[in-house]
């Protein structure tokens, strides 16, 4: 066995120096493994080493202006602006910055600590240099000497002459010395004789390889500061013990064990050991035979004994050791936070201890509890032990693991205290307890235990309850993967239980109701009815049409299994072993196994149901069910009754009807994937849930249980979701590596996980991700050639997760062509040995629930089956409920977004062998980028890093999106009489006593949970009291509306209803729930817990000039409104497609909703805003055809389709043909020349000029340009030869005319231009997204230039953004026509005098039911005119008139008054679109000279109008081509979208920045601190427009440099320390000055979006006093250094550039997070 395990090692150890030999070089000596110093490359003379290697080299900092002409240039997608609504984001909301503004690495260095005055120091590099014959020779080079470490800075000449500088950078604290090195190219290109520079000097004066070493005599010590160790106390002491030797700058780092040396990695590795079960604690285990039986359980429970005595002495020691390390200084007593650190972990632990010996007194003396036990375990043997199926259960002797024992015995007196009366009612009522252990440590057993217990007990303690059926524990999820997962293993669970069940003595037990599962998730995946369904997604029809052989019509699926997950047997798949049934006469699924003595071969069947109707009828005794589902407890749909008298809904489901007794048992796994804001919308309806039982069933409350690998800081989240405290299991103590249960492995007896990370340089962002992944297949398959399969196995199938589905579908593209043709073959040491790439999966969301269950079973299959998957690509569904112990190897393409989904997905590989771990980071990525320079740091201490939880279920953006929905959920489960759909009248009709008084003492016990879960989590300062009364003031407000709502209709006749009946109209019916078809009913509800936006529909055109469409789809919004937009080109699916104008779009007319209007006359929906129109010019200024209107995107059908084509058109086949074909939607193309029809791949190229034309690339223009003739190659039929090295060299893209054989590469094509003798004129017929008719046009005679479709420069959307805030802006209830009468009046006397009049008419009921519901309608009181402000509804219209008699809107004001209502917080409570609390500024340094913020807002609610006018191409400019090309009957529209969100508005002290502009002045030459006329020339328009004190006084812009840095600093400090990506905060600078004197600064850090990251409460939380101030005080810290120093530090700007010290790694933010496209930054600031 030992012998086997060195194998798989080695095996391992293989493919990782295959993938440094592949990546970075060099190569190997012929027959061994070992590094070829003096290599040869055979390169083409087009290329050099940096196309072939992936990184590992520093390029010269010097001639960074030099063009490389020799390579395929690198291309950056345009960032999409918002994330998509799924879990899996169907666009990553990047945080990429322009390439452009990209250094590459021309230095790297590491930093370090050591006690010894001298230190040893190496340095090797290699050279390549060319030679004629198509060969790159390597030199290898080196240099050593001692280095005296002295306080300063000193520089080391490694290779005098040379042009490379070795800078050490030393910091002495007592005995201490901190130093970094850094290793510098500052070699210049070769010139020959001429001063030319020579043919790749770029690549000849490249390092290649670089290493620095160090060492030291007396050893390194932990290179981390005391505030880096003491951020999070719990942690700091967990892992005291571990030491960081180094870190990276440009590199990653590594150390020997015992700190003699550290030195560089470019490929930095670690291997995390396995956490396993303590053995010594096995002996306290009892039998499984031991524990199901009453005679033998005291004996087991003496067992149990032993355990608990171990851990006793074990946290003894616990005590022992901290105060030992206390005593010492390890741990700093006389720190308060580590102090009640400790005290709290050792509490915890004590208060563990306690209650499982409770749990076994419990035990001993409770009948019930002793039985279900027993009952319990022996079904939980008989499941583990079972007949095995196909995925890989063991058969053999079970015990239990020693954590899922414990866990057990710490819960169960929470399970058997179903009574307030019972002795541990606390352990339900107060506390939910967390398994928190790593990845496939065995929570799901432990919980399974719990869920048996519970079934079993209630049989015996209420045996009258539970003759019907009902649901005993409920277990969810927030991913259907994981819930089918789950589905099979608690089938297994559910037949041991009932046959356990059938042969006990008790009635109750014997004869209840089978044990059952039921899953309950979307209609997407599973039925909702059992027959007689529309569209025919009924249970009964799916299996008649399965019967059939049609196949499925639907992806919603009745049979849930590929083998029977008892006997394995296939027979449960066939169809005709399924029918609806009954099930004790009650209506149901039942499906059967023919499997040889199957349980399932019975009349019950299979345990298990999927169908909604059938869970209703027959309430199973495990709910299994997706989080979103519990939405539908407000819908409460009612099917056919299970029995006379009883409606099978939710409420009965759930058990708050009271024929049944509800759940007893809540399970939340994988908890911490309930966070942002999916945990903060399913916060809000758990709290409704749990006060609606409490309510309707004698104050019951049910045992809440969750488990997790990965969760931290969760107590507060759990506080305000459950309304309980949270007690973590095991406690974690004293070490990390040791919870008592378990410990760590040593890694050479039990192998752990290789984790790997590689960093593309910035010109690679596409490399980066597809030759790690060639390298590694094609490694697999020549190990294949050499080991036997069982070895290779593991590493044969390539798991590819992506953090995006749009980046995950250009992988399978990658897959199918570059990969596959390009990279393997390079990488492969002979032709017969390349790879076939023939099975590629894929597991994500958009995959239908029947492939997704296909797709597991392949991935079971190994080198043995005919074909096992190749790669299965996956995003973040992959890092739960996947257990598939073959896979062994996976990459992870950038760092995801939270480190919790690292950690779960990577552990999902290497369970059963040496498992191999991949990261392709990306050096344009900060948080990439930090990953890789930490990486030992990261993964010595990985579950220190795991995200601390971030749940708002209150904030006032989650009470916008959900509340409405909660208070329907609340109503109906506590309300009988108001429970049913149409029974709203009985909110005011109802019996007082019966109905009414019921639902307002549980109203008010739902705000007092929440008011009280606000105030204990909160610091109880004034800030939060505001903000909590602001809360109350809307649970308030909504309860008001809807009762002022329901007595309203009633009072006019109407019959109210919750929701609308499907398929039929009743005029006198109305109905409270609005659905997104809705115009005029009732309220916006929910349907999903998912932060969803409407997505919009689009369809494909045949082309531009043919009419009719493609099938239809959906894009989301922020996708259309940013690189999909209009005239730009998007990448889906490995396709490229161009999105029409506005004009070519079907529209159609609709009904219209404020502030909406349908006006135009071809259709569509307009935006209507007064004060933004084309009078305020914020729309632009253009010439031809400017844009007046704003039009909505179409999310609903009857506001028509975007339409888009595919573009470009050019496609070349498998024979190198060139040509257009005719591409069908969801087909591949294939050639278009005349006898060919082979595949065929789209080209990337297009050709764009200044004035904003495109053209798809001529490539037969470009062979004529080749050379003299009479041929005219642009009109002859083209062939593109793809040669060796094509893949790093378009020099190996040579085209061919077919009819003169001419030929030429493409090396030129992306350097051509305006100025080149190559460039031609643009021509005609490049506006291919609008008519396009140039029979009115002259021709355009600018330049092209030629780029591929994914380069920023190809589309420029002009546009802007405005801040909806009153009443200094635009104001929601001035929008309405009703008010137009009072706005013609001069002030408030003359509003007030019409009003008044119309009063004495009785006709004011207009304005008044318009201001209903709103701050100025006392809803409590009623709907007399009394009950309205009117007098201050029209002081305010008065002052919303008075900022507008400044003159209209304007670019030039717009700023100022979005500041002015920022600060002064004017329109909270006026406008449901914005809430603003400024913040009592009650300690220092707030307010001070010498620090940089005067006051701090916290905007709980923001609304961004964004729209869109028109395009530029090459260069942000104002030439600006329109998006919409109207026939004359209408006016040229735009495109806008309103965005949701929230922020914090930071009021910068001008004192504070003048002083750092005048510092900064006096120090720094004149050319550094005033960027260059291309900084301010490229900034983008609008913000010109907006802030025109840049433009008016050079002066001016020194100091909004400084302050443009600042709020990049706080922008990357605030995403660090909440969790949230860079991508997902925005920026907004509010500047003005006067002679470079600044007179007023702010900015506001902020997230909008339809649907976006972090706009349910999580940012505007971080605006605590304390919180900013750490945020403040780290961002100017990280001012000071970055890892491209000294390169970034001593930047001069050069002619094109805009900034000064700013690079990737410290300033340089996402596209979508900077509103000055990265331009005007600088970190040196002069002081």
């Amino acid at each position: 066995m030992a012998e086997r395990t060195a194998e798989r090692v080695s095996t391992r150890d293989r493919i990782i120096k295959a993938l440094r030999r592949d990546l970075i070089g060099p190569s190997w000596k012929e027959g061994t493994t070992d590094p070829d110093l003096n290599e040869t490359l055979e390169i083409p003379t087009t290329s050099n080493p940096t196309r072939k290697y992936l990184g590992g080299y520093l390029e010269p900092s010097r001639n960074r202006d030099q063009i490389r002409k020799d390579e395929i240039p690198e291309t950056t997608p345009k960032p999409p602006d918002t994330d998509s609504p799924s879990d899996e984001s169907e666009d990553e909301k990047h945080d990429e910055a322009e390439s452009e503004l990209m250094l590459s690495p021309s230095s790297m260095g590491l930093t370090f600590a050591t006690a010894a005055p001298t230190i040893g120091v190496s340095v090797e590099w290699g050279e390549y240099l060319p030679d004629d014959e198509e060969r790159w020779s390597r030199n290898h080079m080196d240099w050593s000497d001692d280095v005296s470490l002295e306080s300063g800075e000193k520089e080391i000449d490694p290779a005098p002459g040379e042009g490379i500088r070795l800078l050490c950078k030393v910091r002495k604290a007592a005995a201490k010395y901190t130093v970094t090195l850094r290793l510098v190219n500052d070699r210049e290109s070769p010139e020959d004789s001429s001063g030319k520079a020579v043919q790749h000097g770029y690549a000849m004066a490249t390092l290649y390889q670089p290493k620095i070493s160090v060492s030291s005599d007396s050893g390194f010590v932990d290179v981390r500061t005391k505030t880096d160790h003491e951020e999070d106390p719990k942690m700091a002491i967990l892992y005291r013990h571990s030491e960081i030797l180094a870190y990276g700058h440009n590199v990653g780092v590594d150390w020997e064990d015992d700190g003699s040396r550290v030195w560089s990695e470019h490929i930095p590795g670690y291997e995390v050991p396995k956490m396993i079960p303590d053995k010594s604690l096995v002996d306290h285990i009892p039998s499984m035979e031991e524990l199901s039986d009453l005679s033998t359980l005291d004996t087991a429970l003496d067992g149990l004994e032993g355990l608990l005595n171990a851990n006793r002495i074990w946290i003894d020691d616990c005590r022992s050791s901290l105060i030992a390390d206390m005593k010492s200084g390890k741990i700093d007593r006389s720190s308060e936070p580590m102090k009640s650190a400790v005290e709290e972990s050792l509490s915890n632990a004590e208060s563990s201890l306690s209650r499982m010996q409770e749990g076994i007194e419990t035990l001993r003396t409770n009948e019930h509890a002793r039985e279900a036990f027993t009952l319990s375990n022996r079904s939980i043997q008989i499941s583990q032990e079972g007949p095995t199926g196909p995925a890989g259960r063991k058969k053999g002797q079970f015990r239990w693991y020693p954590f899922q024992i414990a866990f057990q015995l710490l819960n169960l007196n929470g399970i058997v205290s179903t009574e307030k009366s019972d002795p541990h009612w606390k352990d339900r009522d107060e506390t939910i307890d967390l398994a928190w252990f790593p990845t496939a440590g065995g929570k799901t057993e432990a919980y399974f235990g719990l869920i048996a217990t519970t079934g079993f007990y209630r049989r015996l303690r209420y045996p009258d309850e539970e003759t019907t059926p009902s649901v005993h524990a409920i277990m969810r999820y927030t991913l259907r993967l994981l819930t089918m997962d789950q589905a099979e293993r608690l089938v297994r669970l559910v037949t041991a239980m009932n046959q356990v069940a059938s042969e006990h003595e008790a009635p109750s037990v014997r004869d209840g109701h089978p044990f059952r599962v039921g899953m309950w998730v979307g209609e997407s995946a599973s039925p909702n009815k059992l027959e007689q369904h529309r569209n025919r997604k009924d249970a009964r029809s799916i299996i008649l049409d399965q019967r059939k052989g049609a196949g499925l019509k639907t992806n919603t699926r009745a049979i849930m299994f590929e083998s029977c997950p008892w006997c394995g047997s296939d027979s449960i798949v066939d169809p005709h072993n399924w029918e609806i049934g009954r099930i004790r006469e009650r209506k149901a699924l039942i499906g059967r196994c023919k499997g040889d003595g199957c349980p399932y071969d019975s009349e019950e069947g299979i345990p298990f149901t999927p169908v909604d109707e059938d869970i209703y009828n027959n309430p199973p005794s495990i709910l299994l069910g997706t989080v979103d589902k519990f939405v539908q407890a407000a819908y409460n749909r009612t099917y056919e009754s299970a029995s006379r008298g009883t409606p099978a809904n939710v409420r009965t489901l759930l058990g708050y009807s009271g024929s049944n007794r509800p759940p007893d048992l809540i399970i939340q796994d994988e908890l911490h994937l309930l966070s942002g804001p999916l945990g903060s919308l399913a916060g809000l309806l758990e709290t409704a849930l749990d006060v609606a039982w409490h309510e309707s069933c004698d104050g019951h409350r049910p045992k809440y249980v969750a488990a997790t690998a990965t969760i931290r800081g969760a107590e507060r989240d759990a506080k305000l979701m459950f309304g309980r405290e949270l007690n973590i299991f095991p406690p974690p103590v004293n070490r990390a590596s040791d919870n008592f249960f378990a410990r760590e492995a040593p890694t050479e007896q039990t192998p752990g996980r290789v984790h790997l990370s590689l960093l593309g340089p910035p010109d690679k962002a596409r490399t980066v991700a597809d030759q790690p992944v060639a390298s590694l297949l094609q490694s697999a398959n020549e190990l294949r050639q050499s080991l036997d399969d069982e070895l290779v196995d593991p590493y044969w199938t390539l798991v590819s997760y992506y953090n995006s589905l749009r980046e995950l579908g250009g992988a399978q593209s990658s897959l199918a062509s570059k990969i596959k043709t390009e990279w393997i073959p390079e990488f492969s040491s002979d032709e017969s040995l390349v790879r076939e790439i023939d099975k590629i999966e894929e597991l994500t969301s958009r995959v239908p629930q029947d492939r997704l269950i296909m797709t597991k079973t392949a991935l079971e299959n190994d080198l043995s089956h005919e074909s096992p998957v190749d790669v299965v690509v996956t995003s973040n569904m992959f890092q739960v409920g996947i257990d598939i112990s073959r896979l062994g190897v996976m990459t992870i393409n950038g760092q995801p977004k939270s480190n919790s989904e690292y950690i779960q997905s990577s552990g999902r590989v290497g369970r059963k062998h040496p498992g191999l771990v991949v990261s392709m980071l990306r050096s344009t990525y900060p948080r990439d980028q930090s990953h890789y320079e930490t990486h030992r740091a990261f993964h010595q201490e990985i579950y220190r890093h795991v995200d601390m939880t971030s749940t708002t279920p209150f904030s006032l953006r989650a009470l916008d999106r959900a509340l409405d929905t909660t208070l329907m959920a609340l109503i109906r489960l506590v309300s009988e009489d108001l429970s049913e759909r149409d029974s709203l009248n009985q909110l005011v009709q109802g019996n007082r006593r019966i109905v009414q008084e019921p639902i307002k003492d549980a109203f008010q016990m739902f705000r007092d949970c929440i008011e009280g879960r606000l105030g204990d989590a909160g610091s109880g300062s004034a800030n939060d009291q505001r903000f909590i009364k602001e809360v109350i003031r809307e649970l308030d407000r909504s309860h008001a509306r809807l009762r002022r709502w329901v007595a309203r209709q009633v009072s006019d006749g109407r019959k109210c209803c919750w929701t609308p009946k499907y398929g039929t109209s009743d005029q006198n019916e109305v109905c409270w729930a609005k659905g997104s078809d809705d115009e005029k009913q009732g309220r916006p509800v929910i349907s999903s817990l998912r932060d969803v936006a409407d997505e919009v529909r689009v369809a494909r055109s045949f082309s531009r000039t043919t009419p009719g469409f493609y099938r239809y789809g959906t894009l989301p919004e922020g996708h259309l409104m940013s690189h999909a937009s209009p005239g730009s080109i998007w990448e889906k699916d490995g396709r490229s497609y161009m999105t029409l104008g506005i004009s070519n779009w079907e529209n159609f007319v609709t009904h219209h909703e404020p502030p909406m209007d349908t006006a135009m006359k071809h259709g569509g929906v307009l935006i209507r805003e007064r004060q933004i129109d084309a009078n305020s010019k914020l729309l632009g200024s253009r010439e031809r055809d400017p844009v007046r209107k704003l039009r909505l995107l179409p999310t609903n059908k009857t506001h028509g389709h975007v339409s888009y084509l595919l573009y470009p058109r050019t496609h070349r086949c498998e024979d190198g043909h060139l040509s257009q074909p005719l591409v069908k939607e969801d087909e591949d193309a294939h050639c278009a020349r005349e006898g060919c029809g082979k595949p065929a791949v789209q080209m990337r190229f297009v050709s764009i000029c200044k004035e904003g034309h495109i053209h798809d690339f001529n490539y037969g223009w470009w062979v004529q340009r080749g050379g003299p003739g009479d041929c005219k190659c642009s009109k002859k039929p083209i062939d593109l030869d793809l040669r060796k090295g094509h893949a790093y060299s378009l020099g190996q893209w040579v085209l061919r005319c077919t009819a003169c054989s001419r030929t030429k590469d493409m090396r030129r094509v992306p350097t051509i231009s305006e100025e080149d003798h190559d460039a031609s004129n643009c021509g005609s017929f490049g506006e291919p997204w609008l008519i396009d008719d140039w029979s009115e046009k002259e021709p355009c005679l600018e330049k092209l230039v030629h780029r591929q479709v994914g380069s920023t420069s190809v589309t420029y959307n002009h546009g802007s953004s405005v801040l909806l805030i009153p009443l200094t802006i635009s104001w929601y209830l001035a929008n309405s026509d009703v008010v137009r009468v009072y706005l013609d009046e001069p002030d408030y006397a003359g509003m007030k005098e019409v009003f008044d009049f119309q009063s004495s008419r009785g006709s004011t009921g207009p304005l008044l039911e318009h201001l209903a519901g709103t701050d100025y309608h006392d809803e409590e009181s009623g709907e007399d005119p009394e009950d309205y402000d009117t007098v201050r509804f029209f002081r305010d219209l008065a002052e919303f008139k008075e900022h507008q008699s400044d003159g209209p809107l304007s670019p030039e004001n717009i700023r100022a008054r979005e500041r002015n209502g920022l600060q002064l917080g004017t329109g909270s409570g006026k406008d449901h679109r914005f809430s603003s609390i400024k913040l009592s500024m009650d300690s220092k340094p707030w307010g001070t000279k010498d620090w940089p913020i005067r006051n701090l807002s916290r905007v709980d609610r923001l609304t961004e109008l964004r729209f869109i006018t028109g395009v530029s191409r090459v260069v942000d400019s104002n030439t600006e081509l329109p998006i919409d090309e109207p026939e004359q009957s209408r006016e040229t529209f735009g495109i806008g979208n309103y965005n949701f969100g929230e922020g914090i508005y930071i009021d910068i002290n001008p004192k504070w920045l003048s002083s750092k502009a005048k510092s900064r002045l006096s120090t720094l030459d004149a050319d550094s601190s005033m960027p260059h006329s291309m900084g301010i020339g490229r900034m983008p328009s609008h913000v010109l427009q907006q802030t025109p004190c840049l433009e008016e006084d050079e002066r001016n812009r020194n100091a909004f440099t400084i302050l443009h840095s600042l709020s990049h600093l706080l922008i990357r400090k605030a995403c660090s320390k909440s969790g949230y990506s860079l991508g997902s905060v925005k920026e907004r600078l509010y500047f003005e000055a006067v002679g470079g004197k600044v007179k007023h600064a702010a900015i506001l850090l902020y997230t909008s979006g339809p649907s976006s990251d972090g706009t349910l409460g999580g940012l505007a939380g971080q605006a605590g006093l304390s919180r900013m101030k750490k945020i403040v005080e780290s961002a100017l810290a990280s001012r000071e250094s970055c890892s491209n120093d000294p390169v970034c530090k001593e930047h001069t700007p050069l002619e094109r550039e805009p900034n000064g010290a700013a690079c990737h790694t410290c300033l340089i933010l996402p596209e979508t997070s900077c509103e000055c496209r990265n331009h005007m930054l600088d970190r040196n600031w002069g002081d």
